[in-house]
């Protein structure tokens, strides 16, 4: 967890991670592009590095969104 409290890997808040089952489809999406933001918010302010396999453009876990 970030001082944010959200996932450093995921960028979910906690309730996201703990209800992501309970979430319908489009609950889900929507989570997804809050978590992208997030992250290129962090990325902005320069507190997070993007890692190799983000760089690349087939990225395994990808199929899972």
């Amino acid at each position: 967890m970030d001082e944010k409290g959200y996932c450093q890997g995921c960028m979910r808040k906690r309730e996201e991670r703990f209800n992501w089952l309970s979430y319908t489809a489009a609950q889900q999406l929507h989570i997804i592009k809050l978590c992208r933001m997030r992250y290129r918010r962090k990325l902005a302010q320069g507190k997070a590095t993007v890692p190799n396999e983000v760089l690349e453009e087939s990225s395994p876990q990808q199929d899972l969104f």
